[in-house]
């Protein structure tokens, strides 16, 4: 199964087109990097795939559904766009550990996502004191 599929993806905004008539087929299991230049339509794939802007033409899929639908796939996908925003104040545990219960997770799960995107012994420290890249690690724990 592909984790997306697009046919003729296309996206405009008045006269100009930010997405024209995207094919791709992005195969389960892999890592995939999106570049480009500014204005380029990267961030406007991203949110067309999360549902969160209408295609003008053509049809996206996510996990087999469609982009019409997000809650449909919306629990099993996650993105990191801009900045995680975080309770500077808070150590990444307690900031992980409020939303855990506000998604319902046993906090036991804290400490192991902690630990798979590599910061693991600094759980305690307040995230204000982390640079952005840690921040970014922790916004996808």
């Amino acid at each position: 199964m592909s984790v997306v599929v697009t046919e003729n993806l296309s996206r405009q905004f008045g006269r100009v087109k930010a997405l024209d008539a995207v094919s791709l087929q992005l195969p389960t299991g892999g890592v995939i990097g999106l570049v480009g230049p500014n204005g380029s339509g990267k961030s406007t794939l991203i949110r067309t795939l999360l549902g969160l802007i209408r295609v003008t033409s053509g049809s996206a899929e996510v996990l087999g559904h469609s982009t019409k639908h997000p809650g449909e796939f919306a629990s099993r996908v996650g993105v990191l766009i801009e900045n995680p925003a975080f309770v500077g104040s808070l150590s990444a545990q307690k900031n992980l550990l409020s939303l855990a219960v506000l998604r319902g997770i046993p906090g036991s799960r804290v400490a192991e996502v902690l630990k798979q995107v590599g910061l693991a012994g600094r759980e305690s420290e307040p995230v204000r004191s982390f640079s952005l890249g840690m921040k970014q690690r922790l916004g996808i724990a």
